[in-house]
């Protein structure tokens, strides 16, 4: 379905040239944050994404 999203809006000849950004701009501009806030595979990447700027010293 995102596939489809993503290139909804492109030319034929041009669909083959999908890059991942694409998705993740289709997705982003089709959920609202609460629901994806409760995706147990969001909460997941937002922990590790806590975790790692803590180890990084960018959050406390």
């Amino acid at each position: 379905m995102a596939n489809r999203l993503a290139q909804a809006h492109r030319p034929k000849r041009r669909r083959d040239e999908l890059q991942i950004e694409d998705l993740y701009t289709a997705i982003g501009q089709q959920l609202q944050l609460e629901k994806l806030g409760k995706l147990t595979s969001f909460q997941d990447f937002a922990q590790n994404l806590r975790a790692a700027l803590r180890q990084l010293n960018f959050l406390d």
